[in-house]
């Protein structure tokens, strides 16, 4: 199985679509001026709880949403495995194909993730092999939106 770039993109997507729906029901309100630290911790935490439920979850062919985690700081990570180890290897070991995957994540954040961009949460998606070995880690901080 090849895994491509336009298909890592509707992987991205699905990722989006699903913090979207989670933070859509989040208790930060986009009106309020300024939210403290505590405050957006408090709900990435309570998104991440939610989210977790419903997870694992297959969001492609060879490509698994594990879980989420908060933290450190204002931070939340979308943990992936690429069960089929040839599309991981084809995929991140190739630089061109890293960097259209992290220029697609970055669209995410700074387009549909709006309360990752409002509270300036720096959101990290972690991709491991079939093995749990960590393959490519893509840290998008929204200050660069």
């Amino acid at each position: 199985m090849k895994i491509t770039v336009d298909l890592w993109i509707k992987i991205v997507f699905f990722a989006g679509v699903l913090a979207i729906a989670f933070f859509a029901g989040s208790r930060l309100k986009e009106d309020s001026p300024s939210v403290d630290q505590e405050s957006i911790i408090a709900s990435l935490e309570s998104d991440a709880e939610n989210l977790n439920k419903t997870l694992p979850e297959i969001v492609s062919e060879g490509v698994r949403l594990d879980t989420t985690e908060v933290g450190p700081g204002n931070s939340f990570t979308y943990i992936y495995t690429v069960i089929d180890d040839q599309a991981a290897k084809e995929m991140f070991g190739n630089d061109k194909n890293v960097k259209a995957l992290t220029a697609q994540l970055k669209n995410r954040v700074c387009v549909m993730m709006e309360v990752y961009k409002k509270n300036k949460t720096i959101v990290n998606y972690l991709f491991k092999n079939d093995l749990s070995k960590i393959i490519s880690k893509i840290i998008i901080d929204p200050k660069e939106c």
